[in-house]
């Protein structure tokens, strides 16, 4: 009605500036009338989309920091269970647990913006072995976890022994922290074993321990 309404008044308007006599222009008046109103809607239906657009962006990136740790770029731990679920039947599941060694010492000794370019270039190190489908984790902390799909344990090991290798290579962009070394633990899951993610994680947390 609102429409209508602004729809009627600006076409009154018009027609009296262009000169048309109340008594013959009924019917250009509806037309005009219809015409306003039809492009109000149609303004209104643009503007509407915009706002819709925007606010599915404004979802999507904030469904996507709720995922990722801002600091490195890894997933969130909220990612590794759905990962887990939907690749266990396909094929085993190399779960593999990453800490770094010593790692307090670097904040204590570099504070913590060194601890976090290191974070930073250790998830960059990481990902340069990973193959698109792998997932990688921030774990909590100097925590890392890697979920990929392997056939065998044989190529579990030799995929961990290249992440190893990847960090003993990285370096402090500063030059202030000469490098880094990780423990790791690795496990592969059994495909149809009935287990979730935790107790493999349980396994690969034994094994980290270990190392």
């Amino acid at each position: 009605m609102l429409l209508w309404a602004v729809g009627a008044i600006v076409s009154t308007a018009l027609l009296s500036m262009l000169g048309f006599r109340s008594d013959n222009s009924l019917a250009v008046l509806h037309t005009a009338e219809c015409l306003a109103v039809l492009v109000a809607i149609v303004l209104f239906g643009l503007r509407f989309s915009d706002i819709s657009a925007r606010a599915r962006r404004t979802q999507r990136h904030l469904f996507r920091e709720s995922q990722i740790d801002l600091l490195t770029g890894a997933s969130r731990r909220s990612a590794a269970t759905s990962y887990f679920a939907s690749h266990l039947d396909e094929m085993p599941v190399g779960t593999v647990m990453i800490d770094v060694d010593h790692f307090k010492a670097i904040n204590d000794r570099y504070v913590h913006p060194a601890g976090d370019r290191m974070l930073v270039e250790i998830a960059r190190s990481l990902r340069q072995g990973m193959r698109i489908d792998d997932l990688l984790v921030r774990w909590g902390g100097e925590e890392f976890l890697i979920l990929f799909a392997c056939p065998n344990e044989g190529i579990l090991e030799s995929r961990v022994e290249g992440m190893r290798r990847h960090l003993a290579a990285i370096r402090d962009p500063e030059g202030e922290v000469g490098g880094v070394t990780a423990s790791f633990g690795a496990v592969l899951s059994k495909p149809g074993s009935g287990r979730d993610l935790s107790f493999w994680l349980g396994h690969a947390d034994m094994a980290l321990y270990r190392a």
